[in-house]
């Protein structure tokens, strides 16, 4: 005798499962996006700094940041 799930617990499972792909698919885009914000920033700083030195702090703290979070996410 095959045993079979309930059809609303195998519906409520695959709810779960695709919100779950949603949630990660947003943190995703959230994070990429937070690294083209760093990475903007420090290419702005890095033109900026040839007129002020001390921007080029910046520049190493935002550059770097973009980087390890690109390099973090494999992309």
């Amino acid at each position: 005798m095959e045993v079979r799930p309930h059809p609303v617990i195998k519906q409520l499972g695959d709810t779960k499962r695709e919100s779950w792909n949603a949630g990660a698919g947003r943190h995703a885009g959230s994070v990429a996006a937070a690294s083209m914000l760093f990475g903007g920033l420090g290419i702005f700083f890095l033109y900026y700094s040839y007129s002020d030195p001390m921007l080029s702090t910046y520049v190493l703290i935002l550059i770097g940041s973009a980087s390890g979070i690109v390099w973090s996410t494999g992309g």
